[in-house]
């Protein structure tokens, strides 16, 4: 009876193992039919935990549709159960372009493979292949609107025709249009998710603005997009310029279902370098993000709520031996991968002995990378109020890891601290104790109380040269003092002095730009047109405007009383110039003139703008 039980108990263990095991292999389509010479998706879908362990995979047979591209996806996935079971899976995303040559039925074959010895099989599909929807012929229009009073095949035609249908052409909606990658769109509560903008396009186009919703429910984090070029991708069986425009890097601060609203992006777009440019806003798709809540099982006592990532814990202390009352420095350092700013490390506990300062705390995040990193140190001032040895306890550090699912501690080790008394350190070196030392021996001579007076003729205070004398050392004295302070002031690295600098640095970059806009060198042009932008903010703010991001410096301008219309056009023509600088080949004469054009207007606004008195960022 008691090895039934034994069997049935492992039974029981082992279930949700083998559940975790089980893999999914699926096949899709993004449409079941096509017409001739039209292209679709077919998606390999494989869920497992370790999908690297695949053997045997086979893609099915096409038959007489042709592979345009082929390309591979990951993601991951994970859950908790009612009972505290997790289970992880990751999913891989083989994706094939096919395109249809001729009319009829297709069917797709299955695709097999084997994971962990079990064999694995998709369901065919079946594609119907139809006559393509010829595309309606718009009426040709003579120039400037007169009728032409010849048929179509006029072999009198003007060649001037086409040069001027171009600026009726309309860009279509599938020629240009921008995304949200959203990864992961199944998280804990305090997990990252990354946001990532990314805009197709196969005419000229050039960013104005991108404007995202309220994002109340999360931390936002913005990311450095300046690493990301522009280069070609295939999407839907189309090949189109690809440039990621803007990142962001979200924490949601509750659990439950959250949703992200349509991210905005007005763009410039231009078919023909001869005529003005369309505005157009595109938009992208609602998403959901899925916040789980974190485990109320083993959840540690110190564990704090925005404690949610991969960081290490490190304790220093900057001297183990003192006097009494000399201060000592005990550090707390949190670095890895996380929301660092709300990250918290351990609290001190009471310590009688000492005499405790408030922390002075500095956070450091990285700007580069899709995973916020950093670090965060609070520097805790001690004094301590007894000798003898003094002990700083080990402290606990709970974290949540959603990489593994599960809490994690660490300690820190114990610091003991030895003070001495005050009167320990006043013994003189080399002098032995209770032996009295006269330290002022030999440093005087005995007065001389002897001495003969004789007279050297008339005082000097009644000579002519006394008066000059007198006033001369005095008034050289002032000379030179007047002349460093002068030479001081003029040399001095004050705030004012950086400001009319980085005015008259702006100025210079901007005729440096319009040199280079003459030239057609476009990435020079649009990273010079920048760096006069950005200076010309700083010779209003004293802000080195280049190192700070957009949001801090919305804050820095606001506080300065400066309005939030001037913000938005630094901000549209920064991204303008990073996406020129990124996409020459998109830019033209005309353009870059009329972005040198904005931002010299701008720039006088700037000049003009009135700054609240102290409102300079210091």
């Amino acid at each position: 009876m008691g090895r039934c039980a034994a069997i049935l108990l492992a039974v029981i263990l082992l279930a949700p193992s083998a559940r975790a095991e089980k893999a999914s292999f699926t096949a899709s389509v993004d449409r079941a039919e096509v017409g001739v010479g039209g292209q679709f998706r077919l998606i390999i879908s494989i869920s497992a935990e370790n999908p690297d362990q695949v053997k045997k995979l086979k893609l099915p047979d096409t038959g007489g549709l042709q592979v345009v591209d082929r390309r591979e996806e990951e993601a991951m996935s994970f859950s908790f159960s009612s009972g505290g079971g997790q289970s992880y899976k990751k999913i891989k995303n083989i994706i094939l372009v096919l395109r249809a040559k001729k009319l009829g039925n297709f069917k797709l074959g299955r695709a097999s493979m084997v994971y962990k010895g079990k064999k694995y099989n998709t369901d065919p599909i079946t594609i119907r292949v139809v006559k393509a929807r010829p595309r309606p012929k718009r009426a040709r229009r003579r120039p400037f609107g007169f009728p032409s009073p010849f048929p179509d095949d006029d072999p009198f035609d003007s060649p001037f025709d086409d040069f001027f249908e171009r600026r009726r052409v309309e860009v279509g909606e599938d020629a240009i249009f921008v995304k949200a990658f959203v990864s992961p769109d199944v998280v804990v509560e305090g997990q990252q998710v990354s946001v990532t903008l990314a805009v197709y396009s196969q005419v000229g186009a050039r960013i104005i603005a991108i404007r995202w919703p309220k994002l109340d429910e999360f931390f936002s984090v913005a990311r450095d997009t300046s690493a990301f070029k522009t280069k070609q991708k295939v999407a839907g069986g189309e090949l189109y310029m690809y440039k990621v425009v803007d990142q962001k890097a979200l924490f949601p601060l509750r659990s439950g279902e959250i949703a992200i609203g349509p991210v905005e992006v007005e763009v410039g777009l231009s078919s023909s370098p001869f005529f003005p440019e369309e505005s157009r806003t595109l938009r992208t798709r609602k998403t959901k993000i899925k916040v789980i809540a974190l485990p109320e099982e083993q959840r540690p006592e110190s564990f704090m709520k925005g404690n949610v990532g991969s960081y290490q814990l490190t304790a220093t202390l900057d001297a183990n031996e003192v006097s009494l009352n000399q201060p000592v420095t005990y550090t707390l350092k949190v670095q890895g991968t996380g929301n660092i700013q709300r990250v918290r490390p351990p609290d001190l506990p009471d310590l009688p002995r000492f005499k405790v300062f408030d922390p002075s705390v500095d956070v450091q995040v990285a700007k580069k990378g899709r995973y916020v990193k950093g670090f965060k140190t609070y520097e805790y001032i001690l004094v301590p109020l007894a000798s003898g040895e003094l002990e700083i306890p080990s402290l606990d550090f709970s974290y949540y890891d959603p990489e593994d699912g599960e809490y994690r501690v660490q300690h820190t080790e114990p610091e003991i601290i030895k003070v001495a008394a005050s009167g320990a350190a006043g013994v003189a070196n080399g002098a032995a104790a209770g032996r009295e030392v006269n330290i002022l021996a030999g440093a005087f001579k005995p007065i001389r109380y002897q001495s003969e007076l004789t007279g050297y003729g008339e005082p000097f205070y009644r000579h002519s040269l006394f008066l000059p004398a007198l006033v001369v050392p005095p008034g050289l004295y002032v000379l030179i003092l007047i002349i460093g302070l002068v030479r001081a002031r003029m040399g001095v690295d004050t705030r004012r002095s950086r400001m009319r600098k980085a005015w008259a640095r702006g100025r210079r970059r901007l005729k440096t730009a319009r040199q280079l806009a003459n030239s057609g060198k476009a990435e020079d042009f649009y990273a010079e047109l920048k760096a006069a932008l950005l200076d010309g903010v700083e010779s209003r703010l004293g802000l080195a405007a280049a190192g700070v991001t957009m949001d801090e410096l919305r804050a820095r301008m606001q506080q300065a009383g400066m309005s939030s219309d001037v913000y938005e056009a630094v901000r549209t023509e920064t991204e303008n110039c990073d996406f020129g600088r990124f996409a020459p080949s998109t830019s033209r004469g005309d353009q870059m003139q009329a972005s040198f054009e904005r931002v010299r207007k701008l720039m006088r606004r700037l000049e003009r703008e009135r700054v609240r008195p102290g409102g300079e960022a210091r």
